[in-house]
């Protein structure tokens, strides 16, 4: 289910997919007067980042959060954000 910007915020997760194996990620930052967000993953050890359009974000099921873990290790936490 596509996410309504007012609904985005800070810390939440979201996907690109409908999949099952899709990657999770956490919103990292919101830029003002702009479509784009800023949405982080673990990859292992290794912290990445990326803007993308919010208008792709889309609420994890529990599987997609399930093999994200699996697959890719610890999600980004809140406290884990980092600030560009």
């Amino acid at each position: 289910m596509k996410i309504k910007p007012k609904d985005l915020y800070v810390g939440m997760l979201v996907v690109t997919t409908t999949a099952d194996n899709g990657q999770v990620y956490t919103i990292g930052h919101i830029f003002p007067n702009s479509t784009l967000v800023d949405i982080q993953w673990m990859e292992g050890t290794k912290h990445c980042a990326q803007g993308i359009d919010y208008s792709l974000l889309m609420k994890p099921t529990l599987k997609q959060i399930e093999y994200s873990l699996w697959a890719y290790g610890p999600l980004v936490s809140f406290d884990q954000i980092l600030n560009f």
